[in-house]
């Protein structure tokens, strides 16, 4: 299991609150590997391997954490996730969620996050190169072949990331309900109807700094779902955390709920 799954797998632990956070609240948090949530005035390193936060109650005093103590940091309005980047992890901010989403990151001795990655949510991942990109991301991304085919005939660019990203997602999902509407055994049931159009309303909500991470829990209630397997408790827990004050998911989230007791 690599590194990246392992870090996908172990964020659907539980999110809890910090106490201080009110509708007052400073707007910036951390949530911690542990899945804390710690609001505060946030400052990552210049090398993005390290994150500062100053909680409003703890009169001045700073707390610190590496990457990789870290799941997510939302910072002036931007979200960051550390990902794995050579020998270590770096904060790397979030473009475009989905199966395959897009981040930016900052080079050494940059200023500028002039650097883009591609993340799977199976955990495999590439930096965009600007020599072959033609190439390494059609490779990348072959199970679309579509796609892929369009990146190695230039039909779309390198300076063409996010409807790569969003054409790339499209594709996959498609392929995903072919799959079911054509193999008899794999056809879904009602729960995971329910299940797909939670997704699909997750996925359409602005600005909602949890989406990876509720579409992640997703993923891996489907996935029991088309095993037969029972649903672990901190899987729908956990969805109830990130979703359940969110009112236009509110009701599809009830009924999943309920119907996934039964």
């Amino acid at each position: 299991m690599c590194v990246l799954r392992f870090l996908i797998t172990v964020s659907f632990i539980l999110m809890t609150h910090y106490s201080g956070a009110q509708a007052t609240a400073p707007p910036d948090y951390i949530i911690t590997f542990k899945g804390d949530t710690i609001r505060g005035i946030v400052a990552i390193s210049y090398d993005m391997d390290k994150v500062q936060i100053t909680p409003p109650d703890l009169q001045g005093k700073k707390m610190g954490f590496r990457a990789f103590q870290i799941r997510a940091i939302r910072q002036q309005g931007e979200v960051y996730n550390p990902l794995p980047y050579g020998t270590s992890y770096r904060f790397m901010k979030l473009i475009k969620s989905g199966y395959l989403s897009l981040y930016a990151f900052r080079d050494p001795n940059q200023s500028a996050f002039d650097g883009r990655f591609l993340v799977k949510r199976d955990g495999s991942s590439v930096e965009v190169p600007n020599f072959m990109f033609k190439k390494v991301i059609s490779g990348f991304l072959k199970d679309c072949e579509k796609v892929a085919r369009e990146i190695r005939e230039g039909t779309i660019k390198i300076t063409q990331l996010e409807q790569i990203v969003d054409e790339y997602n499209v594709c996959i999902d498609n392929n995903t309900r072919r799959i079911y509407a054509t193999v008899p055994d794999r056809a879904p049931n009602p729960k995971s109807i329910l299940l797909v159009n939670l997704e699909v309303k997750v996925q359409g909500l602005p600005d909602f700094p949890h989406k990876k991470d509720a579409m992640d829990l997703l993923h891996d209630i489907g996935e029991k779902l088309d095993n037969h397997q029972p649903v672990p408790n901190y899987l729908t827990e956990g969805l109830e955390n990130y979703l359940g004050t969110i009112d236009p998911v509110r009701d599809d989230l009830k009924k999943l709920m309920e119907t996934l007791k039964n």
